[in-house]
């Protein structure tokens, strides 16, 4: 992502997080966009095309109600997610793990 003298990262840097931010995590199962502004970012061709998921027929408190109920729904989603993926973490770690035996005195 840098040119050979590697003096063009800050440059760069936007571009990078932009894309990091709009993958989906293996832990949460979304991405980053999502979990913060309720919706996935916008790509060229929706913003040119209009995304066929858009539909401005609807009241302001439906609305309201369904982000409500779609970020409820994310992070229940996210917190089994992240759960099942510190255990997983946890068996691995284990593996590794001796145990140890300590006698008093010694």
């Amino acid at each position: 992502m840098v040119c050979d003298n590697q003096r063009d990262w800050d440059v760069r840097l936007p571009f990078v997080m932009a894309a990091y931010r709009t993958i989906r995590h293996e832990a949460t199962g979304y991405s980053p966009n999502f979990l913060v502004l309720n919706r996935e970012a916008r790509a060229l061709p929706d913003i040119v095309f209009g995304h066929p998921d858009e539909k401005n027929e609807q009241s302001y408190d439906s609305f309201v109600e369904k982000v409500r109920q779609r970020f409820v729904e994310a992070f229940a989603t996210v917190r089994h997610g992240l759960q099942q993926s510190a255990e997983h973490n946890k068996r691995y770690y284990d593996i590794g793990l001796k145990t140890k035996q300590f006698a008093v005195g010694k």
